[in-house]
């Protein structure tokens, strides 16, 4: 079998900082996992606003005197 031309030869290098992690490199899985932290944080913080609207609602409406859920809820 003839040697392949050099031309054909690919080396590839890395980085000390470019270590691999499964089958992602840790520049990949810290991207993926900042990603996917912040989509979670954007929710908790739109879920925790909405939480204190509804809360301020049913305490300027009076609607958590009338017991039930609301009532449980708040307190």
């Amino acid at each position: 079998m003839a040697p392949k031309p050099l031309a054909n030869c690919i080396e590839q290098t890395y980085d000390t900082s470019m270590t691999m992690v499964g089958t992602e490199t840790r520049e990949l899985v810290t991207d993926r996992l900042e990603g996917e932290l912040g989509s979670l944080c954007g929710v908790a913080n739109i879920t925790a606003a909405r939480t204190v609207a509804v809360i301020a609602e049913a305490l300027e409406t009076g609607a958590w005197r009338g017991g039930g859920s609301v009532r449980r809820s708040i307190g």
